[in-house]
């Protein structure tokens, strides 16, 4: 079958499920090539019956709601692709918020002494090490799954010298895990309702519960990792976290009860949903 038949019948499978289904089978195409698409083109490629089986099993694996992500085995975030596999988290374009608004308002050059909670695949702490070339940042993990990918990514990004990984619960945390308490903490904290009705399939039936959802309607741990924070942070430090869009409100009264905070604002992510909250010590 030539390549643009291929790209035709795949794309009429993937249209109940995706919403670019010829631009996912094209991607899903590069990965069975390992080459660009114009180099599938130039090169005049022909897939094998073992490719086009490989090919089509992905497809499949696709049509079922299965991670465009773990399919191609990684999701780019930032300036970086990261590697990512069943089992880890996978990276939001919102979570972009977070990252640009550091870069945005500390100096590159400043030496920062900071930590992740909940680091996944490292998309906060490997996106911010690359930027900041005097910080150095520990990781906090406890699935091993994400601690593999972590580990290849920072290795990829050249980064791995200045990364701690620590495999601990975030509860578990006290400052003898730290050489100096930290200025800056960054989180992604699962807060998605585990009764929330409008999850997709994708992502409650194949993405890690542990990394999505939380009691207390979603609010556990962003209630309890806003408090550990606190615990950890040097005077004047930053805790940054994202929240769920649709809970600002439960996260500003909580902020506003909080005595150890000097200040703290929400940041709009791209589609101007309430997405970062940026938390000040006293």
């Amino acid at each position: 079958m030539k390549i643009t038949q291929l790209l035709n019948k795949s794309k009429r499978e993937l249209k109940e499920i995706s919403p670019c289904p010829y631009q996912e089978s094209l991607w899903i195409l590069e990965s069975v090539f390992n080459l660009s698409a114009n180099n599938i083109y130039i090169e005049k490629k022909t897939l094998s019956s073992k490719e086009e089986q490989i090919f089509w099993n992905k497809i499949y694996k696709r049509k079922e709601a299965y991670p465009l992500a773990y399919i191609l085995k990684e999701k780019p975030f930032f300036k970086n692709k990261f590697y990512v596999e069943e089992g880890c988290f996978i990276p939001r374009p919102e979570t972009q918020t977070l990252v640009k608004w550091l870069i945005k308002n500390i100096p590159s050059d400043q030496e920062l002494k900071a930590v992740d909670f909940g680091a996944g695949a490292g998309t906060l702490c490997l996106s911010l090490l690359s930027h900041f070339t005097n910080s150095q940042w520990t990781a906090i993990e406890i699935d091993r799954k994400s601690i593999q990918c972590l580990k290849k990514n920072s290795i990829s990004f050249k980064v791995f010298q200045r990364l701690n990984i620590l495999k601990k619960d975030v509860s578990r945390l006290c400052g003898k895990d730290f050489n100096l308490a930290p200025s800056l903490i960054t989180a992604n904290p699962p807060y998605i309702d585990p009764k929330d009705k409008e999850t997709s399939p994708g992502v409650y039936l194949f993405e890690p519960p542990l990394a999505l959802f939380s009691d207390q309607e979603g609010l556990g741990c962003t209630f309890s990792w806003f408090k550990k924070a606190m615990e950890l942070l040097a005077p004047k430090g930053i805790y940054i976290f994202e929240l769920a869009w649709n809970k600002e409100e439960q996260v500003r009264k909580f902020c506003e009860r909080q005595r150890e905070l000097k200040a703290y604002h929400i940041l709009k992510d791209q589609l101007g949903h309430p997405r970062i909250a940026v938390c000040l010590k006293k």
